[in-house]
Protein backbone atom coordinates (compact mmCIF):
# COMPACT_ATOMS: atom_id res chain seq x y z
CA UNK A 1 0.00 0.00 0.00
CA UNK A 2 1.02 3.78 -0.97
CA UNK A 3 -0.20 6.19 1.49
CA UNK A 4 -0.62 9.45 -0.50
CA UNK A 5 -1.34 11.19 2.91
CA UNK A 6 1.62 9.94 5.11
CA UNK A 7 0.92 12.61 8.24
CA UNK A 8 -2.54 10.08 8.18
CA UNK A 9 -0.41 6.95 8.45
CA UNK A 10 -1.19 6.56 12.11
CA UNK A 11 -5.15 6.19 11.29
CA UNK A 12 -4.70 3.47 8.65
CA UNK A 13 -5.76 5.65 5.70
CA UNK A 14 -3.98 4.42 2.45
CA UNK A 15 -4.22 4.06 -1.16
CA UNK A 16 -3.23 1.14 -3.31
CA UNK A 17 -1.98 2.61 -6.90
CA UNK A 18 -3.03 0.54 -9.67
CA UNK A 19 -1.55 1.29 -13.43
CA UNK A 20 -3.64 1.81 -16.11
CA UNK A 21 -3.29 -0.80 -18.48
CA UNK A 22 -4.80 0.39 -21.87
CA UNK A 23 -6.33 -2.89 -24.38
CA UNK A 24 -9.57 -5.11 -24.85
CA UNK A 25 -10.95 -6.37 -21.73
CA UNK A 26 -13.37 -8.58 -23.49
CA UNK A 27 -12.47 -12.26 -23.54
CA UNK A 28 -14.67 -12.90 -26.38
CA UNK A 29 -12.58 -10.58 -28.49
CA UNK A 30 -9.68 -10.92 -31.43
CA UNK A 31 -7.28 -8.68 -29.03
CA UNK A 32 -8.01 -9.77 -26.03
CA UNK A 33 -5.45 -8.39 -23.20
CA UNK A 34 -5.53 -10.57 -19.97
CA UNK A 35 -3.08 -7.96 -18.87
CA UNK A 36 -5.62 -4.87 -19.67
CA UNK A 37 -7.99 -3.12 -17.40
CA UNK A 38 -8.55 0.09 -19.55
CA UNK A 39 -10.97 -1.06 -22.30
CA UNK A 40 -9.44 0.91 -25.00
CA UNK A 41 -12.06 -1.19 -28.28
CA UNK A 42 -12.20 -4.43 -28.81
CA UNK A 43 -12.56 -6.13 -32.31
CA UNK A 44 -14.84 -9.16 -33.15
CA UNK A 45 -15.10 -12.03 -36.07
CA UNK A 46 -16.69 -10.39 -39.14
CA UNK A 47 -17.61 -6.92 -37.24
CA UNK A 48 -15.23 -5.37 -40.53
CA UNK A 49 -16.56 -2.31 -40.07
CA UNK A 50 -15.92 -1.87 -36.50
CA UNK A 51 -19.27 -0.60 -35.37
CA UNK A 52 -19.84 -3.78 -32.90
CA UNK A 53 -22.36 -5.65 -35.01
CA UNK A 54 -22.02 -8.50 -37.19
CA UNK A 55 -24.49 -7.30 -39.98
CA UNK A 56 -25.11 -6.56 -43.96
CA UNK A 57 -22.63 -3.51 -43.44
CA UNK A 58 -20.05 -5.79 -42.67
CA UNK A 59 -20.52 -7.74 -45.91
CA UNK A 60 -20.79 -4.57 -47.69
CA UNK A 61 -17.11 -3.33 -46.35
CA UNK A 62 -15.48 -6.68 -46.73
CA UNK A 63 -16.42 -6.78 -50.51
CA UNK A 64 -15.18 -2.98 -50.85
CA UNK A 65 -11.84 -4.22 -49.68
CA UNK A 66 -11.60 -7.63 -51.99
CA UNK A 67 -12.75 -5.64 -55.25
CA UNK A 68 -10.27 -3.14 -53.67
CA UNK A 69 -12.97 -0.23 -54.20
CA UNK A 70 -11.90 3.19 -52.65
CA UNK A 71 -14.79 2.52 -49.86
CA UNK A 72 -14.02 4.64 -46.29
CA UNK A 73 -12.53 1.66 -44.15
CA UNK A 74 -9.98 0.88 -41.74
CA UNK A 75 -7.42 -1.44 -42.65
CA UNK A 76 -5.87 -2.78 -39.52
CA UNK A 77 -9.64 -3.64 -38.35
CA UNK A 78 -10.58 -5.16 -41.64
CA UNK A 79 -6.87 -7.64 -41.98
CA UNK A 80 -8.28 -8.61 -38.45
CA UNK A 81 -11.85 -9.15 -38.56
CA UNK A 82 -12.33 -9.89 -41.81
CA UNK A 83 -10.15 -12.96 -42.32
CA UNK A 84 -12.71 -15.14 -41.48
CA UNK A 85 -11.30 -18.96 -42.44
CA UNK A 86 -8.11 -17.55 -40.72
CA UNK A 87 -6.05 -18.70 -43.93
CA UNK A 88 -3.50 -15.52 -44.33
CA UNK A 89 -5.86 -13.99 -47.80
CA UNK A 90 -8.87 -12.15 -47.74
CA UNK A 91 -10.69 -13.15 -50.66
CA UNK A 92 -14.30 -14.45 -51.58
CA UNK A 93 -14.51 -16.96 -49.71
CA UNK A 94 -14.30 -14.68 -45.97
CA UNK A 95 -17.01 -12.80 -47.73
CA UNK A 96 -19.20 -15.65 -48.20
CA UNK A 97 -18.23 -16.96 -44.47
CA UNK A 98 -19.10 -13.63 -43.60
CA UNK A 99 -22.73 -14.18 -45.14
CA UNK A 100 -23.28 -17.72 -43.10
CA UNK A 101 -21.95 -15.80 -39.67
CA UNK A 102 -24.85 -13.63 -40.79
CA UNK A 103 -27.28 -15.88 -41.69
CA UNK A 104 -27.22 -18.30 -38.95
CA UNK A 105 -26.76 -15.31 -36.20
Amino acid sequence: NVSIFPRYKASGVSVRCIEGIMGCTDSESLNYDETANIDTGCLYLGDVNGDLTVDIADVVTLVAYVVQNEANYNLETIQTTGEINNDGIINVIDVVLLVNIIVNQ
